[in-house]
């Protein structure tokens, strides 16, 4: 079966926003970081595809490169619980859209 993308009224393309959506904030507690890799000291950055709706919020986190260790597993929660955006615009409209995205994991 196919997986059909995120649809929403107000969902654009990539080629169909006037202002991409950015990051206003990323930052999750250290306690949040993955515990298998702390234990080994492990950092890295996991590369997902990010849905991100009119308000701004993570709805859809579909990872498309792990390096492993827990952090696959822990980004898209993380991005759900902690991330926020100013959404995309098309005209002079929020609008839903689909992004590629790293998140990079630190150990801090």
């Amino acid at each position: 079966s196919t997986v059909k993308p995120y649809r929403a009224e107000k969902y654009a393309a990539l080629t169909d926003v006037t202002s991409m959506a950015e990051p206003i904030s990323l930052k999750f507690p250290s306690s949040e970081y993955p515990e298998e890799a702390r234990r080994a000291g492990f950092e890295d950055k996991v590369l997902v595809k990010l849905t991100v709706d009119e308000t701004g919020r993570v709805v859809e986190v579909v990872v498309l490169k792990d390096p492993g260790y827990g952090l696959g597993e822990a980004a898209p929660r993380l991005l759900k619980k902690y991330a926020r955006f100013k959404p995309a615009m098309r005209g002079g409209e929020p609008v839903v859209t689909e992004f590629p995205f790293t998140v990079h994991f630190e150990l801090f």
